[in-house]
């Protein structure tokens, strides 16, 4: 956790080294850089400009034309898939975002102490790396990574417009402000979200009502997914993306300002959930949580802990936490992480992770600690226990 004081302890760098500006706080986030929950207090931009998306892939050095970001936004003028005319140069943007993103991006993560240099999980099955591409197939990907390019530059305008208003209205420091993804980039085609042989009648529905042509991507009527390659990038030194319980599918970058209950200018390293969000914005607000009754009936208990004391300083435990999605399941107990996926992503059977030490899941320490294996598995079937977590017998391809 970097205190923003000088020192650097586990690597991390104090946000002061980091220069931005206020329209670089939202949407030239880091995606899937770290578990990272930026605490960014005053001022309020926190987080060098970086992005899996195309906007400004800056991160403490200037890149040459077009890769200094989008300057226009076009998702409101005939499509965002015109951004890649407009910009007249997009594989050449793509084949260095590429190269950026798979290389030098990674080694600058490191350095300000988001993920251990030596973090490197293995490739997706279905991630090809760009030089193995052809020329059409670049196409694809260079097209499909303009257009999502152009939807995150959307997101950084206008949240920054937002953010303008609040501060011209003098009420940014009085607004507890919170930005983070819901999951890590969205790696699956097509066949994997929607097989035909699983959702016939959805699948006859897109195929039949969307042009997939690379001319129309981004336009009315299109379908885009931007692959397996491109959420490889977008979650540097991670493992897999979304739909999967590993730290690619689950760690993202989140960002919080507000000068009145934050220590800001720090990076806080500790595990947090999204079940966090409504217990940190009760406690903000002086609004005590229920605890199993509301007006006289009986209701579950709200979930989640409080992020005001570590977010303020104060010694915070995030206690043991459970996911499972689609049969995919993973449990986190302070630095050690239980993991189960299915081939060809996995063993399918249960693996043990330091994800303090390795972040990338790329150690699997089962063997050498059958003792620990045990007792996360023990807690695992506990949590699904007590969350009456139903496990399919079958798989999602998703």
């Amino acid at each position: 956790m970097d205190t923003g004081s000088g020192e650097k302890p586990g690597g991390s760098r104090p946000l002061e080294s980091l220069a931005i500006t206020r329209r670089d706080f939202v949407g030239n986030t880091l995606i899937g850089s770290g578990v990272a929950l930026l605490a960014a207090g005053a001022p309020l931009a926190a987080m060098g400009a970086a992005t899996g998306a195309g906007n400004d892939f800056r991160l403490g050095r200037t890149m040459p034309s077009p890769l200094n970001g989008l300057d226009q936004s076009w998702t409101g003028y005939g499509g965002v898939g015109d951004y890649a005319t407009a910009n007249g140069n997009t594989h050449a943007v793509v084949n260095a975002a590429h190269t950026l993103l798979n290389g030098d991006f990674r080694e600058r993560v490191a350095e300000l102490g988001l993920l251990p240099a030596a973090a490197e999980p293995p490739r997706p099955p279905k991630a090809r790396p760009w030089h193995g591409l052809s020329a059409a197939e670049r196409r694809v990907q260079a097209r499909a990574m303009a257009v999502y390019a152009a939807m995150i530059d959307e997101v950084d305008v206008h949240s920054g417009r937002l953010l303008d208003y609040l501060a011209s209205t003098g009420e940014l420091d009085d607004t507890l402000v919170i930005f983070l993804s819901d999951n890590g980039p969205e790696g699956h085609d097509l066949d994997e979200t929607w097989p035909a042989d699983v959702f016939p009648e959805i699948r006859k529905v897109i195929d039949e009502r969307h042009d997939f042509s690379v001319e129309n991507m981004g336009r009315p009527g299109s379908y885009t997914l931007y692959g397996a390659g491109w959420a490889r990038a977008g979650a540097p030194g991670l493992r897999l993306y979304k739909g999967f319980p590993s730290e690619g599918g689950t760690r993202v970058a989140a960002f919080m300002h507000f000068p009145a209950g934050i220590r800001g200018g720090r990076i806080v390293s500790e595990p947090v959930s999204v079940e966090d969000l409504a217990p940190t914005i009760l406690d903000y607000a002086g609004v005590p949580r229920h605890r199993g009754s509301y007006r006289g009936r009986a209701v579950y208990p709200m979930g989640g802990l409080s992020l005001a004391p570590m977010l303020s300083g104060a010694p915070w435990t995030p206690g043991t936490r459970g996911v499972e999605l689609f049969g995919k399941y993973a449990l986190r107990d302070g630095d050690w992480k239980l993991l189960v996926m299915p081939p060809p992503y996995a063993s399918g059977r249960a693996e043990l992770y330091n994800i303090a030490e390795d972040p990338g899941e790329s150690r699997n320490l089962a063997a050498e600690h059958p003792q620990k294996l045990s007792a996360m598995l023990a807690n695992w079937r506990r949590y699904q226990t007590e969350n009456g977590v139903i496990l399919p017998d079958w798989v999602s391809g998703y």
